[in-house]
């Protein structure tokens, strides 16, 4: 857990309170820093330095500086919840009284955010807390072994991609390629096994692909975070093959070929929930409440791209990841 110690972060180069920024000092006095804290945010990667402290953390790691940003946090948390609220009650209206059914995912999706914020304003009403997120998000932007996992996977969902046009007669055909090296579960039947392991890889149009990239990003940061590089490519790996066979044994012959890498995305997510929740300590406290609300979200985001969605894939997927967890709690 070396997001805990703050060790990945970079060196304390100044000898005052300082704000820094891609290794360059931005300002510095306390009073600098207090007012920074009021609109910080965690994806920005602006650290600050306090003399006697070997490396530069995120401001509310600091005793100083915590409680400016936390007051802010709160009241913006509320600000939110308000509007997610407001936007659930519209949508869901509209789907009721005007049978809007494609109002309902958006329903969904507001109502989702609507718990997550409120699950975030109770969890953030602790300062401890509040600080493990902070290190812990600054961990995934600085670790070396984070950065490596992320690079990796966006790179191979770039190869799966050209192998993909290489196959298609054009961006709209995805039949030549599922027919080619696809999860196609008549030749699989056949004893195209293989088909299991390179099928996955094909994605059913670019939305498909990038919300895979997307998605999958945060879950490649946060798996090795919490579990570590090798157990995230056993996770992701496995995870897809796992995932294409379940949609083959649940379905049944309601679905005769399977697309995309989700199962194997839900596999990561499931080893860092797993990892979180069973390994005290892994994540920081009710990370796990975002993670699952990505992985809810990605299904009615999923339906408005493409209404074939894999349902039975994704969950098998998900299952394996929180079982590998599992198996690494207990060695």
């Amino acid at each position: 857990m070396k997001w805990r110690t703050g060790s990945t972060l970079p060196l304390n180069k100044g000898p005052d309170w300082g704000i820094w920024h891609g290794g360059t000092l931005k300002a510095s006095g306390l009073g600098a820093c207090r007012a920074m804290a009021r609109t910080w945010e965690p994806i920005g990667g602006v650290l600050v330095g306090k003399p006697g402290v070997e490396h530069l953390l995120p401001p509310v790691a600091l005793p100083e500086l915590v409680d400016v940003f936390q007051a802010m946090l709160v009241r913006r948390l509320w600000k939110m919840m308000l509007v997610y609220l407001v936007a659930s009650l519209v949508f869901a209206a509209l789907t009721v009284t005007k049978s809007f059914s494609a109002f309902a995912p958006l329903a969904g999706v507001a109502i989702l955010m609507l718990l997550v914020t409120a699950s975030d304003a109770h969890v953030f009403r602790s300062s401890a807390a509040l600080v493990e997120r902070a290190q812990f998000a600054a961990h995934l932007r600085h670790d070396s072994e984070v950065r490596v996992g992320v690079l990796a996977y966006i790179a191979i969902m770039f190869v799966a991609l050209a192998c993909q046009a290489a196959f298609a007669q054009g961006w709209a055909d995805v039949e030549s390629p599922v027919r080619a090296y696809g999860v196609y579960y008549v030749d699989i039947a056949r004893g195209e096994w293989w088909r299991l392991i390179s099928g996955p890889y094909i994605h059913s149009n670019l939305v498909h692909w990038a919300s895979n990239v997307v998605v999958g990003v945060v879950g490649v940061a946060v798996s090795v975070a919490a579990a570590g590089k090798r157990t995230c490519c056993v996770a992701f790996a496995v995870g897809n093959i796992i995932a294409a066979w379940g949609q083959w044994m649940l379905a049944g012959t309601s679905t005769d070929s399977m697309t995309g890498v989700s199962g194997g995305v839900f596999a990561m997510y499931g080893l860092a929930i797993g990892a979180g929740v069973g390994r005290r300590g892994q994540l920081p406290r009710g990370a796990w409440i975002p993670l699952s609300a990505t992985l809810a979200l990605s299904v009615p985001l999923s339906i408005m791209s493409d209404s074939k969605v894999a349902v039975h894939a994704h969950w098998s997927g998900l299952v394996f990841g929180v079982l590998l967890a599992g198996l690494l709690r207990n060695r």
